[in-house]
């Protein structure tokens, strides 16, 4: 017999999994269109209007996401003039934190993808003057983090988080498939994982060493329909691929699909230092280093670490 869907409902509020700053980093940006926005953002864009224009999003959408980017302290509200109605929308300390994963975001574009539709084709490290280059280093070593260099180990008292809603997924489907008028899936990664809250985790199962379909399932208590579809899409992203190993399909993640994980990277550790309450992080990374991995983006040509004011879009 069925289950009532008050009961559904009910069930779904109570779940728990294991407690994760990336679950946490996704409550707040893990959307397609808060993303783009945050794009826009640190490209200096500041006002309603402005947002509206480029990205053309429906004006009831971007209202509902400037609000809960202002809700969440990413942004901050102040009058473009005195004694104005025009509102502008500043990055918070907190806002700006997030550059590190809008940099993976370019990377991973730069890379892979034959638009740009995140950040723009060529940027400038103003310190240096040089076009940028960028490498995902870790703070204590200076080398390069690749997600097979990571080791995740559990926080003495991790505890749970809620599961992620699965009707908000749902409701993301076309926001994420289709984000920006014009462009393609294969251009839009970002929104397509990031922005969409179980895509990620599969990945983020597969790069935990989750590799059947069984293993993904309960790891990350999804049922089955959800995580047939998203690994249907990872598939097709060329993010993973499925191995035949015996009786059993094992999910391999492709070239393609480890460029990926800076993204990961980047969100756990801005909800390590924003969101982890009290407690602290529920995991630690540790690197192939033996120190916890604080990774960063660095400038090649000069190495510096990239900041969000000493980058600037080459003007045309």
């Amino acid at each position: 017999m069925p289950k009532p869907a008050a009961q559904n409902d009910q069930e779904e509020l109570t779940a728990r999994i294991p407690a994760s700053s990336l679950v946490r980093a996704l409550g707040v940006v893990g959307d397609a269109w808060t993303i783009l926005i945050l794009k826009e953002a640190f490209q200096g864009r500041k006002r309603f209007n402005e947002f509206h224009d480029n990205l053309r999003i429906p004006r009831q959408t971007l209202m509902l996401r400037l609000a809960a980017l202002a809700d969440n302290q990413i942004f901050y509200r102040r009058p473009a003039q005195h004694r104005t109605l025009v509102q502008e929308y500043r990055l918070t300390p907190k806002g700006l934190d997030l550059y590190n994963f809008i940099l993976a975001v370019w990377y991973w574009h730069q890379r892979w993808s034959s638009q740009q539709l995140f950040l723009p084709d060529t940027l400038v490290h103003r310190s240096c003057g040089a076009p940028l280059k960028a490498a995902f280093v870790c703070r204590c070593c200076d080398q390069e983090v690749h997600r097979r260099d990571v080791t995740f180990i559990d926080a003495p008292d991790r505890g749970t988080d809620p599961q992620p809603m699965k009707r908000l997924s749902r409701q993301n489907e076309d926001a994420f498939n289709k984000p920006v008028e014009g462009a393609r899936l294969d251009d839009l990664v970002a929104t397509t994982i990031v922005g969409d809250r179980w895509s990620n985790l599969a990945l983020f199962s597969i790069f935990q060493g989750h590799s059947t379909y069984s293993e993904i399932k309960d790891a990350l208590g999804i049922s089955s329909n959800i995580l047939s579809s998203r690994l249907k899409k990872l598939v097709g992203l060329d993010l993973i691929h499925a191995e035949p190993a015996g009786r059993r399909i094992d999910y391999v993640v492709t070239p393609r699909g480890e460029d990926v994980y800076p993204m990961f990277h980047s969100l756990i550790d801005w909800a390590d230092r924003w969101l982890a309450g009290s407690k602290g992080p529920p995991q630690f990374l540790v690197h192939s280093c033996g120190q916890i991995t604080d990774a960063r983006f660095i400038c090649l040509s000069c190495r510096a670490p990239l900041r969000a004011w000493d980058v600037t879009v080459r003007q045309s």
